[in-house]
């Protein structure tokens, strides 16, 4: 979330949706002046290590008052719900007025959303396992908000703005365990990434939503 991180800046309030366990040091949100809140169903939660306040439960219905926090945040969430239309409502609810909404998912036109889209969980966990992650850490894929179009479409009904939707694609870690995977997977990194129409193509969205003033 490099990208638009600085979009938080003067937010004195931070939610962490699906704030998971605390494991990467760069989804560390805190900042002098910041209270940062996370909420998640996992009960690893309680030993997160970047939040100030942990919270159990679901964004589907979120314990806060209507317009009390500055700003949410939601990486590696979206792509595992079913009714994004809800957990959009919610934040919406949630958010002061000018407060930003700020999500990374995976891009469902990339590559390794369209395999993983036609595997089952299964499959998920044992590759995962591979690469050293927990089946507590694998979820089913769902893709739902993971297009530019829908993201633009379900952010409107929800009464956002779109203030910006980009797309990214880093280097194909996710292929390490294979030398014969992963040569063509930097070959395509490349590509997609030597031209700014082909952002479409790109592994990971990056959308900055606005509750209006």
């Amino acid at each position: 979330m490099e990208i638009s991180r600085g979009r938080l800046r003067g937010a004195r309030r931070v939610l962490d949706l699906g704030a998971g366990t605390g494991t990467i040091d760069s989804l560390d949100w805190r900042a002098p002046d910041r209270r940062v809140i996370g909420i998640d169903p996992d009960p690893r939660i309680d030993g997160h290590p970047f939040l100030d306040d942990r919270v159990r439960g679901s964004g589907f219905n979120l314990p806060f008052r209507d317009e009390s926090l500055d700003a949410v945040v939601s990486v590696n969430v979206m792509e595992h719900i079913k009714k994004p239309e809800s957990i959009l409502g919610e934040v919406h609810r949630v958010l002061k007025k000018g407060g930003v909404f700020l999500v990374k998912t995976p891009n469902r036109r990339h590559y390794v959303a369209r395999f993983a889209n036609l595997t089952p969980t299964w499959f998920h966990n044992w590759y995962n396992g591979l690469r050293g992650r927990s089946s507590e850490d694998t979820f089913e894929t769902i893709y739902r908000f993971n297009r530019f179009e829908e993201i633009d479409t379900l952010a409107a009904e929800a009464g956002f703005e779109v203030l910006s939707l980009d797309a990214f694609e880093g280097i194909p870690e996710y292929l390490l365990l294979s030398t014969f995977l992963f040569y063509p997977g930097l070959w395509f990194e490349r590509w997609v990434n030597s031209k700014p129409s082909r952002n479409k193509w790109r592994a990971n969205l990056e959308a900055v939503l606005r509750k209006p003033e």
